[in-house]
């Protein structure tokens, strides 16, 4: 019976192969998976980052802007209040109104109804012209008949007019009308200021108290309120207004309502601002899920602003393929606006696109309104995603060339020496066995030479005890023993034949592979990216804030200080990086946003003192016109605020009662007066009888507030 009997089984070539390609193939999933789970999970983190980072920034810049209305309401009533305007005169508001609306561009209406139904406003086209809207009744304009008088009966009958044309769908003119006239003006820069480029009239009948802006004022009179969205009756455009009733000082009686609009569609633009439709869409809706505005401006130019119709739409009924993903995740995870009180965040899979998307909402912070962010996985993912498949070409590229040249080296080193032993035992079972058919492979120093030249050791002593068997077997049939044969073991050969297969069947040794982790190098890049706009996303809001935490400048007027604030310029820093050397002149004042600065002196090995964000550098020497007598240097990556000396100089000198302030924290730095002698001349000649260094410096400090109020 043959040792190696015929089996239909692959090939040891083909097994050897079929190891190594599993063995690599499973490498590459130890690679490429937890690859994909550190990707998204990186991807959750930073849209995390994104959608509270957008939040916090159109929170702030929303109640900035909601803020701004109030105060030039507040403008418009002290002006009539205190006369610098008369309410009956249509120039001198225009004047205003137009002024006011040039200069704060989301604004769409500043405007006056008054309570016999006259009209003033200012309006902003789309086109980059105003306006000015006036809608006269009588002689003179907003004047209210005394009780009993014919023009009081006039004023009543137009009431009831206006009753009736609003309950009326008979736009016909049956009713009558104001003198309705409109001036078209350019703003022209220069010192030509506003020209008048167009004039026209209208016929149609207007009343001021029946608008949505004058209704809701007249509620709650003398507190500013916000109407809901409403249609704009001029230019066919949904907006709301800030509104404030304006009454007689002496009677009480009201006389009209100061109103400032603004159409959705300047939300809109200013989310535009922020998220490009490369990074996906920020949207804002109301309580009953109508949408305000979106980063798009484009999804509301069918309802926001039309020749025929102007309305809100619900978010099922946007056409906007990434609202309508919005509108079916809101559904899915129950999401109640009205309920909301912080961020709430959750992916939603679209099958109909094969698209992941990341979705957050979160209250903004005015009125009922909800802003929310829907970001594309793929945004995130692209350049992962295209990376991943040039990993797998590159993957299947050097399993095809690993396997050829395996195929190669195992066919010539390992398969064909093993084939050339397996077949040496079957020759030698057959008693056909050719020691120089393992000539070549029993000269290897493997293990696999040592085989082979046991085999031909193996089968020369064979062959002798052969030889002698069959001389003894001639002696005996000689001797007629009659011997009919004897059987030979071949339990060595047999033995030989079991160490083949296991050889043929042995598996390769184990591998060991690279980490996945050291893959990674891409996501810790795409996180560092992530926290550089985090720490360079500060709103004019937070600079204001970092002002305000220093004493003597917390005094100053809102207005002065928020201008101070945006006077500031943002300056970034390397680690150890000079902002300002000792002996150069104070040319601005710093105001630490992120990282840390020191304080030095020259012949000093350690740093006087160290500051960190919120706190304010460089005020002392400018305002004392002195240089700096230290130098400062940032300890790490730091980001400041640099405020220059001109508008710093100004506001204060403007504010003569922070000098006490000032002077209070002029005495707690020592490094300053340390030095005044350096700076002020000869000692001795500057000190007075009984006079210290902080009596010369204050008297500096206070020469130099005198010196601007006297300037012209």
């Amino acid at each position: 019976m043959p040792i190696f009997p015929h089996r239909h089984s692959l090939s040891l070539k083909v097994k050897l192969t079929g190891v190594i390609l599993l063995t690599m193939t499973t490498v590459a999933a130890i690679v490429h998976l937890p690859w994909v789970f550190t990707s998204r999970r990186n991807v959750q983190e930073i849209v995390s980052q994104l959608h509270e980072e957008s939040f916090q920034g159109a929170q702030n810049d929303t109640a900035a802007f909601f803020d701004n209305v109030l105060a030039l309401q507040h403008i418009i009533l002290s002006s009539i209040k205190n006369d610098l305007i008369a309410l009956e005169e249509p120039d001198d508001q225009g004047q205003l109104y137009l002024d006011l609306l040039h200069s704060h561009e989301n604004l769409t209406w500043v405007q006056i109804g008054f309570a016999n139904g006259d009209f003033l406003g200012a309006q902003r086209r789309a086109d980059g012209l105003y306006n000015l809207d006036r809608r006269q009744w009588g002689d003179t304009l907003g004047e209210l008949g005394q009780p009993g008088s014919d023009l009081a009966a006039q004023q009543a009958e137009r009431q009831r007019q206006a009753e009736r044309f609003d309950q009326t769908s008979d736009r016909a003119n049956q009713f009558d009308s104001p003198d309705w006239q409109v001036e078209t003006y350019e703003f022209v820069d220069g010192q030509k200021g506003w020209q008048q480029v167009d004039q026209f009239q209208r016929n149609e009948f207007y009343y001021a108290p029946s608008r949505p802006y004058y209704q809701t004022a007249l509620a709650t009179p003398g507190k500013n309120v916000w109407t809901d969205v409403y249609r704009f009756r001029t230019g066919n455009v949904v907006g709301l207004d800030a509104a404030v009733t304006y009454q007689d000082p002496d009677s009480g009686v009201v006389q009209g309502v100061v109103s400032i609009s603004f159409g959705l569609r300047r939300i809109s633009e200013y989310l535009a601002d922020i998220r490009t439709p490369s990074e996906g869409l920020l949207f804002i809706m109301d309580a009953d899920g109508n949408l305000i505005a979106a980063s798009d401006p484009s999804v509301l130019a069918e309802t926001f602003e039309s020749e025929t119709e102007a309305a809100l739409q619900s978010m099922d009924s946007v056409k906007h393929p990434l609202l309508q993903t919005v509108d079916q995740a809101l559904t899915d995870h129950s999401v109640v606006l009205s309920n909301l009180t912080d961020i709430q965040e959750f992916s939603e899979y679209d099958a109909a696109t094969g698209e992941r998307y990341y979705i957050a909402v979160s209250p903004l912070g005015r009125l009922d309104w909800t802003i929310g962010s829907i970001t594309p996985e793929d945004v995130f993912l692209a350049s992962v995603n295209r990376n991943q498949r040039r990993l797998l070409f590159v993957i299947v590229g050097l399993l095809g060339g690993t396997m050829m040249v395996l195929w190669q080296i195992s066919d010539r080193f390992l398969i064909r020496p093993i084939i050339a032993v397996s077949d040496a035992a079957a020759a030698m079972e057959n008693g056909e066995f050719d020691s120089v058919a393992l000539g070549s492979t029993a000269q290897r120093n493997d293990e696999l030479g040592q085989l082979a030249a046991v085999f031909q050791n193996m089968a020369a002593v064979i062959g002798d005890r052969e030889k002698s068997l069959m001389a003894q077997l001639e002696d005996l049939r000689d001797s007629g023993t009659g011997m009919a044969g004897s059987q030979l073991e071949v339990a060595y050969y047999q033995a030989l034949t079991e160490r083949a297969a296991r050889l043929r069947s042995a598996t390769p040794a184990a591998r060991t592979f690279p980490p996945a982790g050291a893959m990674s190098a891409y996501y810790r890049a795409l996180k560092e990216r992530a926290e550089a706009v985090r720490s360079t996303r500060i709103s004019g809001a937070a600079v204001e804030q970092m002002l305000r935490g220093e004493a003597y400048l917390s005094s100053l007027p809102d207005g002065d200080l928020r201008e101070l604030a945006n006077s500031a310029a943002r300056q970034a820093y390397g680690t150890n990086t000079v902002i300002f050397q000792e002996g150069e002149a104070a040319t601005a004042v710093y105001a630490i946003a992120q990282g840390t600065v020191e304080i030095r002196s020259t012949g000093q090995d350690a740093p006087l003192r160290r500051l960190q964000a919120g706190q304010l550098l460089g005020d002392l020497s400018l305002m004392l016109d002195i240089p700096h007598t230290t130098s400062a240097h940032t300890r790490d990556q730091a980001v400041l605020y640099v405020i220059d000396r001109e508008p710093f100089s100004r506001i204060l000198r403007q504010n003569p009662q922070v000098i006490e302030a000032v002077e209070q924290k002029l005495a707690h730095h020592q490094d300053v007066l340390s030095d005044a002698q350096l700076w002020f001349g000869d000692g001795d000649s500057q000190l007075a009888a009984g006079a210290t260094w902080i009596d010369v410096i204050s008297q500096q400090l206070r020469q130099w507030w005198h010196g601007q109020l006297v300037e012209p």
